[in-house]
């Protein structure tokens, strides 16, 4: 008797999601466990300028894209992120890869009021690395699982979708 299970075979056929990262080394946290090599010193403005995104958004002509993921190191430091998530909003779904640092009450009400503005909706990819808060903690940062659980419950709130990641 054969026990290994086998997953299904899917085929690559198209691609059908757009991922922008928005800068790749500011970030307001710096956890443990983050792949990004930080300046110790100096904080790196690598922010692609909102015009970029335009014209790639606009150059798009595909009509089978689902999703656009905006990531970086931390996608919600960008200076024109507002600016942005409404562009992205006009064309597909978004879903903001975030350490969750910016969702507090006041950005989570805004946002559903930029979602409300249009026909797509913002989903949100949240990350943990433990079960445990003190573990979860040791890894991350200080506070950063209470921070999550937050944000979990204040997005649920106002119906937003969620992915808990862990990582």
């Amino acid at each position: 008797m054969n026990n290994i299970y086998t997953a299904p075979l899917y085929k690559l056929e198209e691609l059908n999601n757009i991922f922008i990262e928005l800068t790749a080394k500011n970030c307001n946290q710096r956890c443990k466990n983050c792949y990004i090599d930080f300046p110790i010193n100096k904080k790196i403005k690598d922010f692609i300028p909102f015009d970029k995104i335009k014209i790639a958004l606009d150059e798009v002509k595909t009509e089978n894209i689902h999703c656009i993921y905006l990531t970086g190191a931390e996608p919600m430091t960008h200076p024109e992120f507002n600016t942005i998530l409404r562009y992205c909003l006009k064309k597909y779904n978004v879903c903001i890869c975030t350490n969750g640092s910016f969702l507090n009450e006041k950005k989570i009400r805004f946002l559903n009021k930029v979602e409300n503005e249009g026909n797509n909706q913002i989903f949100f990819k949240l990350s943990l690395t433990h079960f445990d808060e003190l573990e979860n903690d040791k890894v991350k940062y200080r506070g950063h699982y209470r921070q999550i659980i937050f944000a979990l419950k204040t997005l649920s709130r106002y119906n937003f979708s969620t992915v808990l990641n862990f990582e």
